[in-house]
């Protein structure tokens, strides 16, 4: 199974010109540098954050 890591700058970078808010702006600028492997995951660690 093939996975594709994204880092917190890929995230914003993707969210930003599709529509993200804000708050959904503001909750990927507070993850922790790292790469995730899933929307979980990145779900996790916004969860974390607050």
């Amino acid at each position: 199974m093939h996975c594709l890591l994204l880092n917190k700058q890929t995230l914003l970078e993707t969210a930003r010109p599709n529509g993200a808010d804000e708050d959904v702006a503001a909750a990927l600028e507070a993850l922790p540098d790292g790469e995730y492997a899933s929307p979980a995951e990145v779900s996790k660690s916004v969860s974390n954050e607050e």
